[in-house]
């Protein structure tokens, strides 16, 4: 280790009695180009998953649903325009207008870590590659969101299901410091740092001529309304209006997503809620679960060679994700 390493990671260490460990741990990844100080201490936030407990996960999905439901409505807080429907394997514009023709922001900003979760989508460089830049105000930020999610019915659900199956800490800090490493804590997707869980799943990436992730439906319309994504189309639908759909667009780069799922008018924290009770009981198996009247497959990665999660989707019925010739899945 640098001494400029060794110094920064000693400053960071020294102030843990300020800090909560997720804050320290962050300073301490910060200080290292290859992330010094976290990620091989934690091991217990992966333990093996224990396939006995992944009926259960059906009763849980159900559950989560019905805490989350109600809270963001559909026809007024948002309305979809889906317009045309695509091929399986037909690529192309069919849709003239945009996806979400009305969002009422300051009535979604109100339900529950909806605000906090908007202020964590500009804080990623969308390009794999470019190692992100760490920074206490980005880290305030995060460390906010999560506890506004652990507050939330939905994850204080998860955790106590979670708990019960031996596969987090019952101390609800521990659980956010578990949270903060399944999701937060940066790797390597191609260079050091420049790549999460979250920002996958949640904001997206820009890999090389290829789009990755973006799986949340917020961040979908908020990208919209910037003019930075072109709604092609759908492929499939499941729920009145909208619920879940499976959408392909495009950045004004010309890059093209073919295919990527989501629910629609749930909040951050159900969305984070069900991927990580399924990334840890599923052994990166797909999940057949129940929303509401929709059965869907959800499906988690962990990052290659690693027991991070590298991603988490959804897949509606009837919808091809495999690109021929090759088994890579385009939803991923």
């Amino acid at each position: 280790m640098s001494k400029t390493v060794s110094k920064c990671a000693s400053n960071a260490t020294s102030r843990r009695n300020s800090f909560s460990w997720i804050f320290t741990c962050y300073l301490l990844i910060a200080c290292s180009p290859v992330g010094f100080g976290c990620r091989s201490t934690k091991n217990e936030f992966y333990p093996e998953a224990d396939k006995s407990h992944n009926d259960d996960l059906i009763s849980l999905v159900s559950e989560l649903w019905e805490l989350d439901g109600a809270q963001i409505r559909p026809g007024t807080d948002y309305k979809l325009n889906l317009q045309g429907k695509l091929e399986k394997r037909i690529q192309g514009d069919k849709a003239k207008d945009r996806l979400f023709t009305s969002v009422k922001w300051s009535t979604i900003r109100r339900a529950p870590t909806v605000s906090e979760f908007l202020k964590l989508l500009d804080n990623y460089e969308p390009v794999v590659g470019i190692s992100e830049e760490l920074t206490i105000e980005k880290q305030l930020e995060v460390d906010a969101f999560l506890d506004a999610v652990i507050k939330t019915p939905v994850m204080r659900r998860t955790h106590q299901f979670l708990v019960d199956r031996g596969l987090s800490k019952h101390d609800l800090e521990q659980f956010k410091q578990q949270l903060f490493s399944i999701w937060f804590e940066p790797y390597k997707r191609r260079r050091s740092r420049d790549s999460s869980a979250f920002e996958h799943v949640f904001v997206g990436e820009q890999g090389y001529n290829q789009l990755l992730g973006l799986h949340n439906w917020i961040q979908f319309a908020e990208q919209e309304a910037q003019n930075k994504i072109d709604y092609q189309g759908y492929y499939a639908t499941c729920g009145t209006p909208g619920g879940l759909a499976t959408v392909s667009f495009r950045l004004p780069s010309g890059l093209v997503k073919p295919r990527t799922s989501f629910p629609i008018g749930t909040t951050p924290a159900f969305e984070m809620a069900l991927y990580t009770a399924t990334f840890l009981t599923s052994d990166q198996r797909p999940q057949s679960v129940r929303l509401g009247p929709c059965t869907v497959t959800v499906q988690c990665h962990s990052l290659r060679n690693t027991k991070k999660m590298g991603t988490c989707y959804l897949q509606l019925p009837g919808v091809e994700t495999k690109l021929p010739g090759t088994g890579e899945d385009e939803t991923d």
